[in-house]
């Protein structure tokens, strides 16, 4: 099932010429976004738990709720939305220009790996970095000094797996529909144009209607 999964990282283009031969199996690209999604939500489920344990009485309909906005933006808006309307927009693109593939539901799915790894990356670095600030001395190293680091990193990273991703999906498209790597570039940067502007406004949308639930 996950045979050859290495070659995604090291060899993407034989990667996706030889999964495009094979029968679709979506469970894999499932995988791969599950694991993202998860390891997002297992800090705020984390600190909910130790709110629940240490201080119960401080626990409200608002942080649970919270946890519902933070399941909706990792599971749904994130993970689903971007894979959703990078396959469709880039098969209806492909077909109108006489692409020979199929939906690449598979193949796109696979290009969501770098999604993964980012936030997965993201996770790590701030437990350390948390971790770190509150066992060493109180006033020596505060734990302001360390978001400089946090925010440059969580820039840095998402701007690599950006790329990271948009090549991925170009070699996706490729192989999928028989296209040269600059038509299937062509194919790509349209959806990923039309993610870009749809992701921002949705979450901000969750968050809205998180606060009216919520009463805030």
């Amino acid at each position: 099932m996950f045979s050859g999964i290495r070659d995604l990282f090291i060899h993407p283009d034989l990667f996706f010429e030889r999964v495009s031969k094979e029968k679709v199996n979506l469970v894999p690209p499932l995988a791969i976004i599950g694991a993202g999604a998860i390891v997002t939500l297992i800090p705020y489920i984390i600190a909910l738990l130790y709110y629940a344990l240490t201080a119960p009485n401080n626990m409200s309909y608002v942080g649970w709720m919270g946890l519902i906005q933070v399941f909706f933006k990792t599971f749904v808006v994130c993970p689903l939305l971007i894979w959703g309307v990078i396959s469709f927009c880039t098969y209806g693109i492909s077909r109108g220009l006489n692409g020979k593939g199929s939906l690449a539901i598979q193949n796109t799915g696979y290009g969501m790996i770098p999604w993964s790894v980012s936030v997965i990356a993201s996770v790590v670095l701030s437990g350390i970095l948390f971790i770190i600030a509150y066992i060493a001395p109180t006033g020596i190293i505060p734990i302001e000094a360390y978001s400089p680091i946090e925010y440059s990193f969580f820039y840095f990273i998402g701007i690599i797996a950006l790329f990271w991703q948009l090549y991925l999906w170009i070699l996706a498209v490729k192989h999928t529909h028989g296209f040269t790597f600059r038509k299937a570039a062509t194919v790509t940067i349209i959806p990923v144009v039309i993610v870009i502007c749809l992701t921002i406004p949705m979450q901000a949308w969750i968050n809205t209607i998180g606060m009216v639930v919520s009463g805030l």
